[in-house]
């Protein structure tokens, strides 16, 4: 990647606590550190509504923001060594800008083209149209199911009635359920989908 026009000017000495940004100088703060020159365009572009920047530097303060899933999130770097990484975000982003007059003209050239209107297109099956199942096509070696943090975890269709199954949905997948584990059962790490976490086989 080519460099940008952003410099990592003087360099963060202690973990930031916050950042600042000042449109009139181009001036982006982190903690004592500072970059320059920070177009406004670059410090506002968001994704999905989510402001790229600020985002990121939220994740990478003192005090973190963002939604914390386990104990594992307490845990951090001891200083903040992200200047090299902050400073390739902000050249990627002004890389995206710039080509995004090249990519709108391009999506009008398309739109402006031939096109299928849904009426030519089949229509998916009942089917088709179900979400994927990620246990499809796999068991557990010795089981139907696999022992995570004290519990059973397997494919299950009982989405649709849980209330008679007596299985309650994961939080990760509507279509996995968990079931108290049995005596004896060994805990692991519980992940959402198969991993090498948990031994499997291909039916």
């Amino acid at each position: 990647m080519a460099d940008g026009a952003a410099r990592y000017w003087k360099a963060v000495t202690a973990y930031p606590t916050g950042h600042s940004y000042n449109p009139g100088t181009r001036t982006l703060r982190v903690g004592d550190g500072e970059f320059s020159p920070v177009a406004p365009e670059v410090w506002n572009y968001a994704v999905s509504g989510m402001q790229v920047v600020k985002s990121w530097l939220d994740r990478r303060k003192l005090d973190p923001v963002g939604r914390k899933s386990s104990p594992l999130d307490e845990i951090g770097p001891e200083r903040w060594d992200f200047g090299e990484e902050l400073l390739a975000l902000l050249w990627i982003l002004e890389s995206t800008i710039a080509l995004q007059p090249e990519g709108e003209a391009l999506l009008d050239e398309i739109c402006a083209g031939p096109l299928f209107t849904a009426a030519e297109l089949p229509s998916p099956s009942a089917a088709e149209r179900r979400p994927p199942d990620a246990y499809a096509g796999m068991t557990a070696i010795g089981g139907a199911g696999v022992t995570v943090n004290g519990c059973e975890r397997r494919p299950t269709n009982a989405c649709e009635a849980p209330q008679e199954t007596g299985l309650r949905p994961s939080p990760y997948c509507p279509r996995v359920h968990v079931i108290p584990a049995k005596a004896g059962t060994y805990p692991i790490s519980a992940r959402a989908e198969p991993s090498p976490s948990f031994p499997r086989r291909r039916e």
